[in-house]
């Protein structure tokens, strides 16, 4: 399979994967030693320069060190390049120490790919990361087929690097380090993957926002996984506030690994979905039609939009965390009612006749309506999903499902439409105030953070699952005095 997605590991965090798994010492001697993703041999270089020393230290001939790094040292790399560039490193630390030209067994293969019948002691890496949508289609049905940690949606490459190097690790001496993206922990798709890392899972080192590829905004952590021993505990380490947790494995038989030591049970608590409506923004499944930014005032009848009118009543004013931040005003066509029974929809008949300008703009784009991917019961000219209309037509907050820093929450009208991000309404009795008031506690960002997956520097995605968990046990000082006569 072609591979890239290549960025190499900066020599910091080389010498802390080697040092993970204490690569260094004694009872490194006689044992295998395997990156198999390994570029320009940066990590290789490393841990051949250790095992020569202590070979050295502990009276090893030439003869014998030359037949260890022939036998012990095994490599992976695709790029032709990268690997002609690490056998030359690998020969220039060999020189240093006055041994002969070693005839090296570093592979220009895929991994993947390739059948390895010995078992590993060691494996220290950093494998390519692809995301699925950049994997040609050839590549997503062979790791589908082969890899247990990618047969679900929409699976990373890296995947299947970990999965392979687990299954090849010595079950009785097996240590590995691995630099992986941290988005592993919560992403819906690696839960696969986690079922399977999880057992020999010995320590996570998550390095949040910190910058580990200066070029790249990937969140990094690095995981130890011991073959020989399953632990019934792991120690995650924040590494950006320099804090330790033990967490019992158990608590995270979850869709996402939620690293705190003070998580409550789910089964006595109040949520804050029990108190209000927490949905995703409304999903047309086509922005560009559904959402007017550039339109022009007609009359108190119609708007124009590049030429052609459009009937005011078939409008409502459109709303993302966005347009309210740069003061936007946008439309959204709105081709619904509500009635006191609630949602009502028109039929094609009705719908042609109430809104002629409205149909006829739609009809310009019939062809890109009709090729959604829409709920089986949506009509050309609706929305691709229906879902979040069920309590739209009703006084909402906003916010966006990307968190940077702080929650900013917005107030929209009850004829408001979010396009973007997520809306809340209240249950009775509560109201927009005391929502409000919840999502801007101290109490729920810190819930909150601890659940999101970053995605540039110290901004984090969140699911609306995320906010509905929140138990308002948590609350504290005035904001659960302002909320007890509810309960």
């Amino acid at each position: 399979m072609k591979q890239n997605g290549q960025v190499f590991t900066p020599d910091h965090y080389l010498y802390i994967l080697l040092d993970t798994i204490s690569y260094e010492g004694k009872h490194i001697l006689g044992k295998v030693f395997m990156e198999n993703s390994c570029g320009d041999g940066r990590i290789l270089c490393e841990a051949v320069k250790r095992y020569i020393k202590t070979a050295i230290k502990e009276g090893f001939s030439k003869t014998q060190i030359i037949h260890d790094l022939e036998n012990n040292f095994i490599g992976y790399e695709l790029d032709k390049v990268a690997y002609n560039k690490c056998l030359r490193n690998l020969n220039s630390i060999v020189r240093e120490f006055d041994l002969k030209t070693i005839n090296w067994n570093i592979k220009q293969e895929d991994f993947l790919l390739s059948e390895i019948r010995i078992k590993i002691d060691y494996i220290v890496g950093n494998p390519p990361y692809i995301m699925y949508k950049n994997l040609s289609e050839k590549n997503r049905i062979y790791l589908k087929n082969n890899f247990e940690s990618c047969q679900k949606g929409q699976f990373d490459y890296c995947y299947a690097f970990i999965e392979k190097s687990i299954e090849i690790l010595n079950d009785n001496s097996g240590n590995m380090s691995y630099l992986i993206p941290s988005s592993i922990f919560k992403n819906k798709f690696g839960k696969n993957l986690r079922s399977i890392m999880l057992p020999f899972l010995k320590n996570i080192y998550d390095y949040k926002d910190i910058k580990v590829f200066p070029k790249n905004s990937v969140s990094t952590s690095i995981v130890e996984i011991q073959k020989s021993i399953k632990r019934d505990k792991l120690n995650y380490y924040d590494i950006k506030n320099n804090k330790m947790i033990t967490i019992i494995k158990e608590s995270l038989n979850n869709n996402k690994w939620i690293f705190s030591d003070n998580l409550p049970s789910e089964k006595d608590y109040i949520k804050l979905s029990d108190i209000c409506k927490i949905s995703n923004s409304v999903a047309t499944l086509l922005n560009r039609v559904f959402i007017i930014k550039d339109y022009v005032d007609i009359d108190e009848n119609y708007v124009s939009i590049d030429g052609m009118y459009i009937e005011k009543k078939l409008l409502r004013d459109a709303y993302s965390a966005r347009s309210i931040k740069y003061n936007l005003n946008e439309k959204i066509i709105f081709p619904y009612d509500y009635t006191e029974k609630g949602l009502s929809r028109y039929n094609d008949h009705d719908f042609h006749s109430t809104f002629p300008f409205g149909y006829k703009y739609l009809m310009k784009w019939r062809n890109e309506l009709d090729n959604r991917n829409i709920d089986q019961n949506s009509k050309w000219y609706e929305y691709g999903r229906s879902q979040a209309l069920q309590f739209i037509n009703k006084p909402k907050l906003l916010l966006s499902s990307v968190i940077t820093n702080e929650i900013h929450v917005y107030k929209l009208s009850k004829e408001a439409v979010p396009y973007s991000g997520f809306y809340i309404v209240p249950n009775e009795p509560f109201n927009i105030e005391d929502i409000e008031m919840i999502i801007k506690s101290p109490e729920f960002f810190d819930y909150i953070t601890t659940r999101g997956i970053s995605v540039n520097g110290s901004s984090l995605r969140f699911s609306v699952n995320d906010f509905r968990s929140f138990p308002l046990h948590l609350l504290k000082d005035n904001s659960k005095i302002k909320l007890e006569n509810y309960f």
